[in-house]
């Protein structure tokens, strides 16, 4: 995932210098080299045990991180929209828009399924609380990212089906956030910070405030002008965009908030901090 954010980072910067789109394109590719060898070595890990699978499902350390592989997924379409597409044919934009849906689907089904899994496996009260119990919805939440990202390169007909999905996508995963946010501040009041060595993860936390600024913002940019509703109210599109900045900046300031937090969290204790997979 970091080094696919990396390279959407470099080709969205406004202080750019010739190779810096090569510099993109390397780490894409790196990134995609990377994603690849892990999940062969995964699926070998399974295919030696069968059992496996399931049970990292159902173990709270690792099942949580399932949602991983689909942000990377998530990712690796971005780049795809972002380094692809102005090198290639009008054939690339219809497969994305397949990749989209066909994501949009996996997303929601595993926000179903992992929670099902939290709800009825292992009991777990607020002193257990980290963010990353907000990470089985996180890959439905970047579909409207990820909607703001490739909407405006599809065909008008086209476009408004993404954008919907995209807000409704993204509504749901902050207001699933939201609903965790108070047990993740009581349990820091109640139960003090996380262990040394898993307070990055306290980061996660930035993410649904920050993304949903991003997708609305993206989203409001990408509204097609002349079609359906917005050919019979002119002043709609703009209007939107004017709300969706004023909720950019609103969300913003909490993500700013979170991000002090966690930075400050980690640096506390950084020299007794160790290698943790969480």
């Amino acid at each position: 995932m970091s080094s696919g954010g990396l390279a959407l980072l470099l080709h969205r910067t406004p202080h750019r210098f010739s190779g810096l789109t090569t510099v993109g394109t390397i780490l894409y590719i790196l990134n995609l080299a990377m994603f690849l060898l892990i999940v062969a070595g995964l699926v070998q890990r399974f295919i030696r045990d069968p059992s496996a699978f399931k049970k990292s499902l159902k173990r709270h350390g690792e099942g949580l991180f399932f949602p991983c592989f689909w942000l990377s997924v998530a990712t690796i379409l971005a780049n795809i929209q972002t380094y692809g597409i102005p090198s290639s044919g009008p054939w690339l934009i219809v497969t994305v828009r397949v990749c989209f849906w066909t994501y949009a689907a996996c997303s929601i089904l595993n926000a179903f399924g992992q929670y099902y899994i939290l709800f009825t496996g292992e009991h777990l009260t607020p002193q257990h609380m980290t963010p990353s119990w907000i990470l089985p919805v996180f890959p439905a939440m970047l579909t409207g990212t990820l909607a703001s990202i490739i909407a405006s390169d599809q065909p008008i007909d086209r476009r408004l089906p993404i954008l919907v999905c995209g807000l409704a996508y993204q509504g749901l995963g902050w207001l699933v956030s939201l609903l965790m946010y108070p047990i993740y501040i009581n349990r820091l009041m109640s139960a003090g910070l996380p262990d040394i060595n898993t307070r990055p993860g306290m980061f996660i936390a930035v993410g649904p405030p920050s993304f949903t600024a991003l997708a609305l913002m993206g989203m409001s940019s990408s509204l097609p002008q002349g079609y359906g509703y917005f050919a019979e109210h002119t002043s709609a599109i703009e209007t939107l965009q004017v709300m969706a900045l004023f909720s950019g900046i609103f969300l913003w300031a909490f993500a700013f908030w979170m991000f002090a937090i966690a930075v400050i969290s980690c640096l506390a204790d950084a020299r007794k901090m160790s290698f943790h997979l969480t």
